[in-house]
Parts: C-alpha cells; structure tokens; sequence
C-alpha cells in the first residue's frame, strides 16, 4: 500500500528541484484527504468512518494494537538505525551522495515506504488529527526556535 506513494515522492525529490518536497507532500496529502473524505462522505454511514478516522480510536486502543504497533515501530526503528548512514548522507547533500554513487533513488524509497507503514499504523490507532499533530507542530516549533537562535548570536 505504501509503495506508490513512496515512489512517487522518492522520484519527485530527485526530479522537482523548484519546490521543496515538504510542499509537495503537503499537497498530495491535502489532495488524498479530501477525496478519501469524499468518497467516505458519500457512502451509507459514511460520516461516522469520516469521525473514526480523522479522531481515531486511542480510547478503545486493545493490547493487541499496542503490541502491534510495538512491534512494527521497533522494527521500522531498527531498520532506521541500520540504514543510518545512508540516510545521513543523502540528507545531509543530496546532490553530494549522488556524485557518491549512492542509489539516492531506492534509498528515497526505503525511506518514504517505512514513513508510511509507521504513519499507517499510527493512524488506525491514533487518527489523522493526532498522528499529524505531532508529526508537524514539533519540527515547526524546532525550526522556529532555532531561526531565533540563530538571529540572537
């Protein structure tokens, strides 16, 4: 399920240098939601899978889920952990680790597809509201602080 988003934006980032990715990701998910809403609207009983999942369902959260998604976060948490340095070094100079003959790529992807598979999750449980929430408000409010910090040396 998480393949061709992956790819899309993997391919995306290497191609479209004018806007950064975070715009475009921002885009396609503004895009997707609306027509998943759509067509969940549409449909008989719609607007309370509509509430599920913009709200989730934290509450009602079973061991089951926890141990689940336990075992999901670690495993996409260990792969991160073993793919460090290629993750490093594309991040760092994207167009450096290519002259470096890294796969930028398929790294992309690997990268974009455990993002999804996390945020798949975390949404079933959690909802879209929550999950995005602490997805976006920390690195804002880190970007923010540390554009101050720097205008303040």
């Amino acid at each position: 399920m998480t393949e061709c988003p992956a790819t899309f934006f993997a391919v995306v980032r290497r191609r479209v240098t004018q806007i950064p990715l975070e715009a475009v990701i921002g885009v396609s998910y503004a895009i997707a939601a609306a027509a998943a809403l759509f067509l969940v609207g549409v449909a008989p009983g719609g607007h309370v899978h509509i509430q599920e999942m913009l709200a989730g369902s934290i509450l009602w959260a079973t061991w089951g889920d926890v141990l689940w998604s336990t075992v999901v976060f670690a495993a996409v948490g260990l792969c991160f952990y073993l793919f460090r340095r290629p993750f490093r070094a594309i991040s760092e100079n994207y167009k450096e680790a290519i002259a470096r003959g890294y796969n930028t790529l398929g790294w992309d992807f690997v990268f974009y597809a455990m993002v999804g598979v996390v945020i798949t999750v975390a949404v079933r449980i959690a909802g879209v509201v929550l999950v995005f929430t602490f997805l976006i408000i920390p690195a804002t409010l880190s970007a923010g602080l540390a554009s101050m910090s720097r205008r303040r040396s």
